[in-house]
């Protein structure tokens, strides 16, 4: 499929600095109003007599309108956002500092006209799929192992207090404490909703995928990120491999699968385009290698499955990708674990086994208007006999019409062709098409000259 139309104005995104910028900023809020107290602590301690100790206790009586117990709970949770955000900041320099570097690499193959990109429009519903089901994961996250993983620490300050007899300070301590861990899963739920919502938001959206054979380097772009993964080969079981660099992800292995999504109108599976790859840590706690696997699902709109699958298994690509073919049912999809990540990669029929079809249904299409704002598309089969029909609005264009014909049932394994009265594939145009523009050109091709 031709694929120009999506490729005019592909650029690679940078990675976001934001989170890094947002993480300092508190910091530094917090530092601000740590400072004061700990240097009024050190006058106190060491010059409780001079002229500063004095000015500093007239300046702290202001303070005195709040309650001693909120005072304390306050630069309490302050001084351990000073404690923690030294290595948080570290962990999210190094995580950017890898990101720039691979970005950097990719973008010297994407001027150089050596790296090969496949894009794909997701239509409408698929994209709303992808959100939802995105959605309730992070509504997931949010609340997971509560209130059990939120309990430790502030009971261990409820107990002290008690056996110390300091019951109102270590009571505030705690609860304050606890209250902070549910506005921390109160921000994520919030913000797996923002999301949603400027997902939701988006009129179009691509999803293009880019190999770069000379650095081994593949890097999916989708949701305006970019994610990049390294083509090392197999992973070796011992030891760091050479050129392997610090918070990068080794590829391991790609494959098209399948996972249940609400029911949506399109259909109650989608499928993911899945990465599996590892991180290697020599301090990683979890085994005896360093290895820790990770599994990235990508939205792959259904009428695109089957020409991405050919894309990918392309002997050119194929070694690059680590490909081993779709798997509809859950028992043939490889799971994100340490035997998985470092198995060998071998080319054979079996693993090249693949649970889409090679059958190819081919149907005419003849759209029609029915509405000021709605739109009726009719499969026609060889046979001369109504195949199948969908009804549109006025904002879907051509992506929406190929998920959607592909999205039945009984297309899912199929590779559906649509062609339109003087034999135009629907694949060869722009998917971002407005049903408007596609209703103009079938009818100035069914027209006489």
């Amino acid at each position: 499929m031709p694929r120009e139309h999506l490729l005019e104005h592909f650029h690679l995104p940078k990675p976001s600095r934001s989170l890094l910028k947002f993480v300092a900023v508190c910091w530094c809020l917090a530092l601000a109003l740590c400072m004061p107290v700990f240097v009024a602590a050190c006058v106190a301690h060491y010059m409780p007599k001079s002229k500063a100790y004095q000015e500093l206790a007239v300046l702290f009586r202001l303070f005195s309108v709040f309650p001693p117990a909120l005072f304390t709970a306050v630069f309490t949770t302050a001084g351990l956002l000073v404690i923690c955000g030294p290595p948080l900041l570290v962990h999210l320099i190094f995580d950017l500092r890898e990101k720039e570097r691979s970005f950097r690499e990719m973008q010297l193959e994407l001027d150089a006209g050596q790296c090969q990109v496949y894009s794909m429009a997701l239509s409408g519903t698929r994209w709303q799929q992808f959100a939802t089901t995105n959605l309730h994961m992070g509504s997931a996250l949010a609340w997971l192992l509560f209130p059990w993983a939120d309990l430790p620490l502030p009971t261990l300050f409820w107990v002290w207090g008690f056996a110390a007899e300091r019951t109102i300070g270590s009571l505030t301590i705690g609860t304050f404490i606890l209250l902070f861990t549910v506005a921390l899963r109160i921000v994520i739920r919030i913000h797996a909703s923002w999301r949603f919502h400027g997902r939701m938001a988006k009129t179009h959206v691509e999803l293009h995928i880019c190999a770069a054979p000379v650095a081994n380097l593949v890097s999916i772009v989708c949701d305006g990120r970019a994610y990049f993964y390294h083509n090392i080969g197999d992973l070796p079981q011992q030891g760091r491999p050479v050129g392997m660099r610090r918070r990068s992800l080794a590829l391991a292995f790609t494959q098209l699968t399948t996972l249940p999504e609400p029911t949506f109108e399109g259909g109650p599976l989608g499928w993911y385009l899945n990465i599996i790859s590892g991180e290697y840590d020599s301090k990683d706690a979890y085994g005896p290698y360093g290895w820790s696997a990770h599994s990235q699902g990508f939205p792959v709109d259904h009428a695109r499955v089957h020409d991405l699958q050919s894309w990918l298994t392309d002997p050119e690509r194929l070694k690059l990708f680590r490909c081993v073919g779709a798997a509809f049912w859950k028992e043939h999809m490889f799971p994100a674990n340490r035997e998985v990540l470092l198995a060998p990669y071998e080319i054979s029929p079996e693993t090249q086994a693949t649970a889409l079809s090679t059958t190819s249904v081919i149907l005419t299409a003849d759209v029609q208007k029915v509405e000021d704002a709605r739109y009726k598309v009719s499969l026609i089969s060889m046979s001369g006999e109504e195949a199948e029909s969908f009804a549109f609005r006025t904002g879907d264009t051509l992506a929406d019409v190929l998920h959607r014909v592909a999205s039945r049932p009984k297309f899912w394994l199929c590779q559906v062709k649509i062609i339109l009265s003087d034999g135009t594939q629907l694949d060869s145009l722009d998917p971002r098409m407005a049903l408007q523009e596609l209703l103009e050109r079938a009818q100035a091709m069914a027209s006489p000259a």
